[in-house]
């Protein structure tokens, strides 16, 4: 089983990082910056913490995707393709 933290992501160098819990063990999860100015484009200009925001739901649902499938826990701009 997978959830997420709602506590507020941290922002680090080049990545926003939230916690999930997957089977009762804390994982550290990533959205690189660029991912997040690709994921909506007309976006791009706003605070990178907004876009994280304004894109949690469809983050969440890709990092679960990765998460169950056993892959690193980042979501970079390939994964958009």
């Amino acid at each position: 089983m997978i959830k997420f933290h709602e506590m507020a992501p941290s922002i680090s160098d080049q990545t926003i990082d939230f916690l999930a819990d997957v089977d009762g063990k804390s994982v550290v999860c990533k959205v690189t910056y660029e991912f997040l100015q690709d994921i909506r484009p007309e976006l791009r200009e706003q605070r990178i913490i907004e876009l994280f925001r304004i894109n949690s739901d469809k983050i969440y649902d890709m990092m679960e995707e990765k998460l169950l499938n056993k892959e690193e826990p980042i979501l970079t701009t390939v994964d958009l393709k």
